[in-house]
């Protein structure tokens, strides 16, 4: 009897969208890097330069140094659609990721695969 049943690729989907949600600051999209991660950090009294101020009833905190800028974004995504695969391999990312709102929607279990095990390597 089989008690649990991992999927890979499905686990390989949510990272990929949490590690691309973390590094380009996607909105909506689940990212690590939120307001609790950082008072967690403060708390411990790790990595001062990512600690939160309170300014007012909000607290701010500056980007931190593995976040991408706009032209290193724009970049990413330039790669992910100029990558060329035989029919078949993966479906059309064209058509997944926008470049004016650098999101990540629609791609599929496989095509996460494909990115994360053979794209992200190597850009």
């Amino acid at each position: 009897m089989l008690r649990q049943n991992l999927d890979v690729m499905h686990i390989e989907k949510h990272i990929l969208v949490a590690e691309i949600g973390t590094l380009a600051d996607i909105e909506g999209c689940s990212t690590k890097d939120t307001l609790k991660a950082r008072l967690d950090l403060q708390k411990l009294g790790i990595r001062k330069d990512l600690h939160p101020c309170k300014e007012g009833n909000k607290y701010v905190y500056r980007l931190a140094c593995y976040s991408l800028s706009k032209e290193e974004k724009f970049s990413l995504w330039k790669f992910f659609k100029g990558v060329k695969m035989p029919d078949g391999y993966a479906s059309n990312r064209k058509r997944c990721i926008q470049d004016n709102e650098f999101n990540i929607s629609c791609l599929k279990t496989h095509d996460c695969h494909v990115i994360f095990q053979q794209l992200l390597p190597h850009s």
